[in-house]
């Protein structure tokens, strides 16, 4: 075998093995695409095997036909695989879709002897003589080759972070390698004397895209190198002495050993040591199905327990979940949860199921919580009695006063957030090994939720720490121009009254003023009670909005502040009613902020208008206001900062506004964008999801999400997975989803 053959079946096996580590844990599109990209690779390494091995007869031709198809679909899959790896403009599409019509009429020409036209021996091995269609399958390389470093390089000037450079840099490495290397396996069809590199330059490719997925994680694909490691050393410790020792005894016994039958016996050493794991584990577990069907039962459903308690992000129904879930598994007397109280120094009951613990509050300085903390794996109630620590003693007794079998360490950075306290499991039965380490790998599970949950109350009581000084901030800004106004109206029932008591006997003035007084103390009290509004924060509470309505109450409020600098506010009814399922309060508050700034931010004797109207985004209808002023507009610099907290262009500014106002919209599936109008100013446009009865009333009026009911096939798929394990609604809900996606 020459060196050209062992190069191209190194890099052949090299691309195959990447494509099947690649699909075998990832198979979205780019790993697909990758993995498919890879075979053609190996394909195409193969065909130079066979050029390099096979004797260039008319009997090697219709192989070679078969093993050229690789190659002539190869460049397009390169190029398309490249440009899926971002969004691109139309022209690389469209690129990309006339390749894949030419590699068709190559693919289809290829059998006709239109592209290869026969073959020609060298010192080398064979090459092909070129067909009519050759050159253009040649330009067709050049091209995709040239493109794909193109993109290659455009992703890496365009990256926007460190990981996405270095993900862009690693191809374009891989890349700039193996493609111009690949065109030289072409030559020699032109009867050009060079070397065909290509197949070196797979192989040094493939090297390169191992070691990026080993030491970076290219594709987000991860290899347990330990495992594959041992392997190896087992390989060599195990297979390659057992190989010598055939090889030995062949000597021995024959007087020669046959190279057939030792490279036989040693392919089949190996395909043992590859398959007998994977078959042994498989045994395992069908024995255990049978053998066990209680323990797999209980396995499965302590998994979906701790799915389940990665999911909730509340703490209640968190507890809850955990609490109902192991009590439904193990059917103990009682599971209790207690968790850490800094403020009071004790670690109190938080939630149980079944019987009440004697005892619900352990301070820190407690025998208990000493040895929790001291803990690494769960406390035995059985273990700490017979220890000779005369602490471990103590807390054994008082677990058995208890009735507690076990008691788990909920821990979190080496910090006790809490424990679960468990009795004996039903029929008095002292929990297994296995069980035991299911019940800390579920309480590390509960510790990452508990502290995730914490860590979301903080941000939301600051977000709304922040929401309350914008709201204020908003609101001060306005209280010069309420009470100007409010000023008015006392001046009118101060001279009414003066003329009142000087016209006691005057009804017909008295009748005449009247109803202007009581409008202008209408309108003082709607004054009054859209600042009190504006002012008190509410719990979010979803409906039927009507944007109009929204939009004239936020300009009734905005009136007396556009008043004082000469601002003309502009609220015409759109054509149609437009209703938005979202919270009034929130919507007034975002169209507040944005009206407030357009007042700001247009010149004295300027228009700024609200204008309602319907839109549709990624195939949904939305209610938008769109906010426009005509002031100098926004810097296209500063578009993408105006978003971000505390950055503000206001002297006296807070920076959160806007912010705000984007989160609001967000957290409704809405949309806050800046656009560009013709002529001076700028549109603020804040879009919320467009009420749909069939499906927003339904959720009105249940109010809080029913229970989760499985259909009679979710039902099966559930107890194929559990049993007769009675679970809670929450696990039963989580095992529906996954019905679902599966």
């Amino acid at each position: 075998m020459t060196f050209l053959a062992v190069v191209t079946l190194l890099a052949a096996g090299s691309s195959l093995c990447l494509a099947v580590l690649v699909v075998s844990q990832r198979r979205d599109k780019t790993a697909k695409g990758f993995a498919f990209m890879a075979l053609l690779v190996g394909a195409w390494n193969l065909h130079f095997f066979l050029l390099s091995t096979l004797p260039c007869e008319s009997s090697s031709t219709e192989l070679l036909n078969i093993s050229r198809v690789g190659g002539l679909i190869l460049p397009t899959a390169i190029l398309s695989f490249v440009n899926d790896l971002r969004s691109r403009p139309l022209f690389w599409k469209s690129l990309v879709s006339l390749n894949v019509l030419g590699c068709v009429v190559l693919v289809a020409a290829n059998p006709f002897g239109l592209v290869v036209r026969g073959l020609k021996y060298h010192h080398l091995g064979c090459y092909s003589l070129t067909g009519p269609l050759y050159h253009v399958y040649t330009a067709n390389v050049a091209l995709c080759f040239a493109s794909a470093l193109v993109l290659c390089a455009a992703d890496l000037r365009g990256a926007t972070n460190a990981r996405e450079r270095l993900v862009a840099r690693f191809w374009l490495i891989s890349g700039a390698v193996a493609l111009p290397l690949g065109i030289t396996n072409l030559f020699p069809a032109y009867e050009i004397p060079i070397y065909p590199l290509g197949n070196l330059g797979s192989a040094v490719w493939a090297g390169i895209i191992a070691y990026a997925i080993v030491r970076h994680r290219l594709l987000d694909v991860e290899i347990w190198i330990s495992r594959l490691g041992t392997a190896f050393v087992a390989g060599l410790v195990t297979i390659v002495p057992a190989y010598i020792l055939l090889v030995v005894l062949q000597i021995y016994t024959l007087g020669h050993a046959q190279i057939d039958v030792s490279s036989g016996i040693f392919l089949s050493l190996v395909f043992v040591a590859l398959v007998f794991p994977a078959l042994q584990r498989r045994l395992e577990q069908e024995f255990a199905k049978r053998a066990f069907p209680y323990k797999v039962e209980q396995h499965a459903s302590l998994e979906m327990l701790r799915k389940a308690v990665l999911q909730e992000q509340n703490r209640e129904r968190l507890l809850d979940i955990v609490a109902r879930g192991l009590w439904a598994v193990f059917r103990p007397p009682a599971v209790a949860i207690f968790t850490r109280h800094p403020e009071a120094g004790v670690l109190r009951l938080a939630h149980h199921v079944g019987q009440e613990p004697a005892e619900t509050t352990f301070p820190f300085s407690s025998a208990l919580v000493a040895e929790l903390e001291e803990a690494s794996l769960s406390l035995l109630q059985s273990e700490l009695a017979e220890s000779k620590r005369p602490r471990a003693r103590e807390v054994g007794e008082l677990m058995q006063r208890l009735h507690w079998t076990a008691c788990v360490p909920i821990k979190a950075n080496r910090q006790l957030l809490g424990f679960l306290a468990l009795g004996l499991k039903e029929g008095r039965d002292w929990y297994m090994l296995t069980e035991l380490e299911a019940l800390e790998r579920l309480s590390d599970e509960l510790a990452l939720a508990l502290d995730n949950i914490q860590l979301h109350e903080q941000a939301a009581f600051a977000r709304q720490a922040l929401e309350r000084v914008e709201r204020l901030s908003a609101i001060g800004t306005m209280v010069a121009g309420i009470v100007h106004e409010v000023r008015n109206p006392l001046v009118a029932f101060s001279t009414f009254m003066q003329l009142a008591r000087e016209h006691k006997s005057s009804p017909e003035m008295i009748e005449n003023s009247a109803p202007v007084i009581i409008s202008e103390l209408e309108r003082v009290q709607r004054l009054l009670d859209e600042l009190l509004h504006a002012t008190r924060a509410t719990p979010p509470r979803f409906g039927a909005v009507d944007l109009h309505k929204c939009v004239t109450d936020v300009a009734d409020l905005l009136k007396p502040a556009a008043k004082q600098v000469r601002v003309l506010l502009q609220a015409d009814a759109p054509p149609e009613p437009v209703t938005v399922f979202a919270d009034a309060d929130r919507v007034r508050q975002v169209l507040f902020n944005l009206g407030l700034n357009a007042i700001e931010a247009s010149p004295s004797g300027s228009t700024v208008a609200f204008i309602v109207a319907r839109e549709t985004k990624n195939g949904r209808s939305y209610g938008e206001v769109r906010v426009r002023d005509t002031g100098p507009g926004l810097p296209k610099e500063l578009r993408e900062k105006v978003f971000q907290p505390f950055f503000t262009t206001k002297p006296d500014g807070t920076g959160l506004g806007l912010a705000l106002c984007l989160q609001i919209a967000e957290d409704h599936g809405g949309y806050l964008e800046i656009r560009e109008p013709e002529g001076r100013g700028v549109i603020f446009a804040a879009g919320f999801p467009e009420f749909i009865a069939e499906i927003h009333a339904r959720l009105i009026e249940a109010g809080e999400p029913p229970e989760p009911k499985l259909t009679p096939e979710e039902e099966a798929h559930v107890r194929a997975l559990v049993g007769n394990i009675k679970l809670p609604p929450e696990v039963l809900r989580l095992a529906r989803q996954t019905r679902r996606k599966s």
